[in-house]
């Protein structure tokens, strides 16, 4: 937004402030060309990155490259800019995020939170004031914050090969609710976040008497009441269901640990009167790591006993107001400059300053009342996944305590919608008792419910105030039965996946609704697709692949607009309630079959009733799949000389290889690798009990670049040799 500045009237407050800049602000110059710029701010959705050279302290970067970040920010009229150095670095730094933070009208929120985040002991990213100019035009102040990142872990002591997760978008809460695909963004380490996704378990079916101990267990006990305890007295409520990340000190300690991110809405953002066990809306579920603690007298004793030590030795107005009194300084002139910025007026910015110099004492002070008068913590036992239509449904939840003997009385909500209070279909007030029973019978379909407890003078809503559950009679056996996720480049098919009926009825999928980890990637089955007992259903990703491979496919349904990764992810089917019928996750490793991945084979399901999450239970039986078909149909086999007689992928290769072949029932099969000169580095041999394709590993990353030679050989006679090349 442009609009006039006032000019600042204190002479003496631009001269110190213009000396202050010189020694102290970090100035950028960027260059790039005008319409990059200007397409980046209007396309700023899309993540483009354009060409830019970046100029600081006199050495220029000509290799980099800008685009537009954040997330619900991205929408506003000053936006923020990630920088990445192709070449070269400033001050070993490579990557810069530079913040515009145009919620922040004060500046200094993001910075002084950082700060003291630092200065108590948390691990958080730096921060610092820079001026940005454009084609040699003043483009505003920034904040530059310190990416996370591998030199982020190291600079805090930490390995920087563990597992680094960012909480990206609304939604990641830690709840069973998450899904560690969508909602998370891994940004170190290994795995498929598995680790992730079995703390969110365990998080989800903790008890809270259990739950000090399980926090010392899995994480540095020290380090999360520290954070927990920063949170509220810097009334950080933006975190816990985004705005954060979670560290899994995998080659470490073995701990987990929070850190902050994203910290311009800090403690001007939010009132003070906001409860300190109140951390989400119907947008995204509570998060279990604070609510638990906060239900916990022994988690919630070791808190309060932090925040009075924090508050005692640096989190107070008496720190904060030296700090902003310098800052006052710093950026008065560089304010006063940005004519794109939220502020009215210079005025505007000096009476920001002036309340953020007492938001520290009394903020603590409303912490120690609620701490002592509020409501107590409660929380809803969880009831079942789902019901039968006209199955009565018994709602319980914990006694809500009051301080002050108040009588507590309950309300009880319930609807379609996560918005309860604005939309719900009952409403039930005035409630003594800690149950409610709905015995009359409700519609097929998704419901949300929440309880609040209330007296005279406060309210509380119950941990957790996201629940769903479904009322449905579909008790039908629909499962993933077959994978095509990484066809052969070579010859192509295209990605597409199968479901199969194990139950003794046709069922209607009329509506159902296929997804892979994006949860705005769907697929939905058209009006009128049916599903017979022991029949298969197959949904492909491009018509004209599958249609020339497979022209005697009786059993497609049609075509979805995405790609299945490579790296493996999870796949949802939904029923037309909502409800999840199956769910799994594929790997492009072991367990799971490893000649899916690029070999020419899909992912078989050996027994449709066994457990389909687990790769041990999945086959690589037909080259090419078998839709519409059961993986016990006869195999057709290769011809003698084809390429399916043995395949090695990926080829050239950097580590691992991958070697399939197909031999028949009782032969002898012997794989051999061999270098140019004809040295024998590694032999497998082994007789099958049926015919099929089968795939081994073979490791090239332990030999030097070069050609090498695989071989089949069946019963003594060689049938195949590929030349493999290795290049790291």
């Amino acid at each position: 937004m442009i609009r006039v500045k006032t000019v600042i009237s204190l002479i003496v407050l631009l001269l110190f402030s213009l000396v202050s800049r010189a020694q102290q602000m970090k100035e950028y110059y960027l260059e790039c060309n005008p319409a990059d710029f200007a397409m980046i701010y209007l396309y700023f959705l899309e993540e483009i990155y354009v060409p830019v050279s970046i100029t600081y302290n006199g050495v220029r970067i000509e290799n980099a490259e800008m685009r537009i970040r954040g997330d619900g920010s991205v929408v506003l009229p000053k936006k923020s800019l990630k920088v990445k150095l192709n070449e070269g670095d400033f001050d070993g730094v490579d990557v810069f995020n530079f913040n515009a933070d145009y919620e922040d009208k004060s500046y200094i929120q993001a910075y002084t939170t950082s700060r003291l985040m630092r200065e108590s002991g948390v691990p958080c990213f730096q921060s610092e004031h820079v001026r940005l100019y454009l084609n040699g035009n003043y483009l505003g102040l920034y904040i530059s914050v310190e990416n996370m990142d591998e030199d982020f872990l190291t600079r805090n002591g930490f390995n920087p090969n563990g597992n680094l997760y960012k909480a990206t978008l609304d939604g990641a809460s830690m709840s069973r609710y998450d899904n560690v695909f969508y909602h998370w963004e891994q940004k170190t380490g290994t795995g498929n976040r598995e680790d992730l996704q079995e703390l969110i378990f365990q998080l989800d079916t903790i008890s809270v008497e259990n739950y000090k101990l399980f926090l010392q267990e899995k994480f540095d006990y020290n380090a999360i009441i520290n954070i927990l305890a920063m949170n509220l007295l810097c009334r950080n409520h933006s975190t816990y269901y985004h705005n954060y990340y979670m560290f899994h000190d995998t080659n470490g300690s073995g701990k987990w640990h929070m850190f902050p991110w994203d910290l311009d809405k800090g403690f001007l953002y939010y009132e003070s009167t906001i409860s300190y066990y109140h951390t989400s809306k119907f947008w995204a579920p509570d998060n279990p790591i604070m609510e638990l603690a906060c239900l916990s007298p022994a988690v919630m004793a070791d808190i309060e006993q932090r925040i009075d030590v924090l508050f005692e030795t640096r989190v107070n107005d008496a720190t904060i107001s030296q700090w902003v009194d310098s800052l006052n300084l710093t950026l008065a002139s560089s304010v006063a400059d940005d004519t794109s910025d939220n502020l009215l007026n210079d005025n505007d910015w000096q009476t920001l300053l002036n309340v953020a110099k007492t938001a520290f004492n009394a903020n603590y002070n409303q912490l120690k009342y609620q701490f002592q008068y509020i409501l107590k913590p409660f929380s809803i036992n969880k009831i079942k996944h789902r019901f039968f239509p006209g199955e009565p449904i018994q709602f319980n939840w914990d006694v809500c305590v009051s301080p002050l003997e108040e009588v507590v009385q309950y309300r009880f909500y319930l609807g379609n919608s996560a918005d309860l209070e604005s939309s719900y279909l009952l409403k039930a007030e005035n409630l003594r008792d800690t149950s409610y029973l709905i015995s009359t019978t409700l519609q097929k379909g998704k419901y949300f419910y929440k309880i609040e407890a209330y007296t005279n003078n406060f309210e509380a809503e119950a941990y957790n105030n996201y629940n769903v559950f479904y009322v449905d009679s579909d008790s039908s056996g629909i499962v993933f039965n077959e994978i095509n996720y990484n066809p052969d480049a070579q010859s192509d098919c295209g990605e597409w996946i199968e479901i199969y009926n194990t139950g003794n009825d046709t069922t209607d999928i009329s509506g159902w609704r296929f997804s892979d980890n994006n949860d705005t990637h769907n697929y939905i089955f058209p009006s009128g697709s049916k599903i017979a007992p022991e029949g298969y259903v197959v949904i492909a990703g491009d018509s004209s692949k599958f249609n020339i491979y497979y022209p005697d496919c009786n059993c497609l349904s049609g075509y979805f607009n995405f790609s299945l990764d490579n790296s493996g992810e999870l796949l949802r089917l939904y029923n037309t309630t909502g409800r999840i019928v199956d769910s799994l996750i594929y790997l492009p490793s072991e367990p799971w079959p490893v000649s899916a991945n690029g070999g020419g084979f899909s992912l078989e399901l050996n027994d449709a009733f066994s457990d389909n999450t687990q790769g041990e239970n999945w086959s690589s039986v037909h080259s090419f799949g078998s839709p519409c078909k059961a993986i016990t149909d006869t195999v057709n086999p290769p011809p003698d000389n084809s390429f399916a007689k043995l395949r090695v992928f990926p080829n050239p290769v950097a580590d691992q290889s991958n070697i399939v072949y197909y031999t028949t029932e009782g032969t002898e099969v012997c794989i051999t690798v061999c270098d140019l000169k004809g040295n024998n580095l590694y032999k497998n041999c082994s007789t099958h009990t049926y015919s099929g394709y089968f795939a081994i590993g073979w490791n090239a990353d332990d030999h030097e670049n070069g050609v090498y030679l695989i071989s089949l050989y069946e019963n003594m006679v060689l049938k195949k040799t590929i030349r493999l090349v290795q290049l790291r």
